[in-house]
């Protein structure tokens, strides 16, 4: 039986977040937990979380690891980040021109427009997603003639789920 234990050295982790949950930490000295809008959890000490609020933007700095299958994330370092602004203005000819909304544009919450992505950039968006993880994973081997082959079967994929929402 080996008595040594391991040492597993977790490289902290970037990334952005915006809040969909917080469930308070169940007692002193316990982590509070936060749940993003892609359904992720996140461990996080009280001290850490003044200012967090559900529907808040913000960048983490977190470490995650894995144990008995389970992934553990425990974010080390919280802020708020800035939603986008309104789209700058467009220049044509030398004059400034308002840039024209959409008549599909709706107001959101901050007065702002949301403008739905266009179908062709939809596609293209998750089949590269889609794609970049499998590579990622070795699932798909980067080669032409199996890269060609992937395309075309998440192309199909994405016509026969989103692509009727496109028509």
């Amino acid at each position: 039986m080996n008595t040594q234990a391991a040492t597993q050295f977790v490289q902290p982790e970037r990334g952005l977040i915006t809040v969909a949950q917080i469930m308070p930490a169940p007692g002193p000295g316990k982590s509070a937990r936060i749940k993003d809008t892609d359904g992720m959890m996140f461990g996080i000490y009280p001290d850490k979380m003044n200012g967090v609020e559900i529907g808040g933007a913000y960048e983490i700095e977190f470490t995650a690891k894995v144990s008995n299958g389970v992934t553990y994330r425990d974010i080390k370092a919280i802020r708020g980040t800035q939603r986008p602004g309104p789209a700058p203005e467009q220049f044509t000819g030398g004059r400034p021109q308002q840039a024209a909304k959409p008549a599909a544009a709706q107001a959101n919450g901050n007065g702002q427009y949301y403008r739905p992505t266009a179908p062709r950039d939809s596609e293209r968006m998750m089949v590269c997603s889609m794609l970049n993880a499998f590579i990622q994973t070795g699932r798909v081997d980067p080669h032409r003639d199996v890269l060609t082959a992937a395309i075309n079967e998440l192309r199909a994929a994405y016509a026969v789920t989103f692509g009727a929402d496109d028509q």
